[in-house]
């Protein structure tokens, strides 16, 4: 083993569920939580919960929650929420607190006190009472797989690096390069409907050699570049228009279908299939890959576990209990970003020796914060960040490179990434050892333009 495996060991263990204070994840302590147990599931239709859970939050400060219920027979008894109330345990108490969730506008709000918000964080979990008797738990298994919320407590406080809107980097070069077309190299179809709308292609992502994997989801396949942007290969998708794409470490590929009964599709480097895995809860928005395996964005901030083994799919249940809060990296690299009140963003990542590093960066008047892209550690302790930013008039994507203090040493604004991309949280990617790569649109294609972040 080199010198810099040895250095990348802790981080795996850290996206494992033990790095002290950045994975959020109901699998590090899930088996000591006591209190409320997980209430009995509903018969027949069940509601579908819609909940954006934080990552990192102030400590002592008043907290709103909200989730919304959806339903494909809206109506029947055992879909109509009636009632609902989140349960809360500061880390260190003994038991849960009930929050009486306040229904208004579609949905239910949870005001958590600051109280129950200790420097260490919180768990919680969320039931939902039907007009049937029953009860639906988010996540599933109730207090068992219970969502932890972290604080920023210890991350010092800075600017958010200026926004110059007439100042979008230059590229220092082009990945890919595709046109519209089906042949090898090209992407995308005109959609038939007579509007003459182009579809360009589901996402990308880059593979352990640097090379450009792309979702040509139009065209139900998967197309390899290599580094230097030239067409490589093509296996077909085993799914009709898979949306979202994620290489693992040593080739293997994850295709995922978005939105609700969503699916994550294990691929061999060759694009045989090894393993289907249906997900059992939340909204399906995204895939991603991690040294454990396939995982699947179920809502901001809630990555879920989809398999035992390969091949070997998880109970809903236990896809909870084995979420996380961050990204999966094929290498166990461990960032994450959260925006808070009075216009703030937190970044936080892991260091090579286990340690906790980033900062909070207040926007300034009128600058908004949007995607979440990426936070990726680097080996010097500090790290890449890649953020949407929007005004009333604007919108483009901040990049930030950290020092291992969280001082932000440089900053890009880059180019607003294409529309016709289907996984949006996929438009932007990382490829080491630090460029960052975004999906534009061009009146005859698709270009993904590489970034060198210095």
């Amino acid at each position: 083993m080199g010198e810099r495996e040895r250095r990348r060991v802790p981080r795996r263990l850290m996206a494992a569920g033990i790095a002290a204070g950045v994975i959020l994840g109901a699998a590090a302590g899930a088996a000591m939580l006591t209190g409320a147990a997980p209430p009995p599931a509903a018969e027949g239709p069940r509601p579908v919960v819609l909940h954006v859970a934080p990552a990192l939050v102030d400590a002592g400060a008043d907290l709103e929650l909200s989730a919304a219920t959806m339903c494909r027979t809206p109506g029947r008894a055992s879909c109509t929420v009636d009632a609902a109330r989140a349960w809360v345990r500061p880390q260190g108490a003994a038991g849960w607190t009930r929050v009486p969730g306040e229904a208004g506008e579609g949905a239910y709000r949870f005001e958590v006190s600051g109280t129950l918000i200790p420097e260490g964080g919180f768990d919680y979990w969320l039931e939902f009472r039907t007009e049937a008797g029953t009860a639906e738990a988010y996540p599933p298994g109730g207090a068992t797989a219970a969502i932890r919320v972290l604080t920023v407590s210890g991350l010092p406080e800075r600017a958010f690096p200026a926004i110059d809107w007439g100042a979008v980097a230059a590229p220092d070069g082009v990945a890919v390069s595709m046109r519209y077309g089906t042949g090898d190299g090209q992407v995308g179809i005109e959609l038939a409907k007579g509007d003459g709308e182009i579809a360009g292609f589901g996402s990308f992502d880059v593979g352990p050699d640097g090379s450009i994997y792309v979702d040509d989801w139009v065209n139900g396949r998967i197309q390899v570049f290599t580094r230097k942007g030239d067409f490589s290969r093509a296996f077909r998708s085993p799914v009709d228009q898979p949306a979202d794409i994620a290489v693992a470490s040593g080739g293997g590929v994850v295709l995922g279908t978005l939105g609700e009964d969503g699916e994550a599709y294990e691929l061999s480097p060759k694009g045989t299939v090894i393993g289907r895995y249906p997900v059992g809860y939340g909204i399906v928005s995204r895939v991603g890959v991690g040294p454990d395996g396939p995982k699947a964005m179920v809502g901001p901030a809630q990555w879920a576990a989809v398999r035992t083994a390969p091949g070997r799919p998880l109970a809903p249940e236990l896809q909870a209990r084995l979420q996380s809060a961050v990204a999966p990296q094929p290498d166990g690299a461990v960032g994450l970003s959260q925006s808070l009140s009075d216009g703030r963003i937190a970044f936080a990542w892991v260091r090579d020796d286990g340690s906790r590093a980033g900062a909070v960066l207040r926007l300034p008047h009128g600058l908004q914060p949007g995607a979440d892209f990426l936070v990726r550690p680097l080996d010097d302790g500090g790290a890449i960040a890649a953020r949407g930013v929007w005004d009333s008039t604007h919108f483009g994507v901040a990049v930030m490179r950290f020092d291992a203090l969280g001082r932000v040493v440089s900053s890009i604004l880059l180019p607003e990434p294409s529309h016709h991309q289907v996984a949006r949280f996929s438009t932007v990617r990382f490829r080491a050892p630090s460029e960052v790569l975004v999906a534009v649109d061009r009146a005859h294609g698709v270009q993904i333009l590489r970034f060198e972040v210095r």
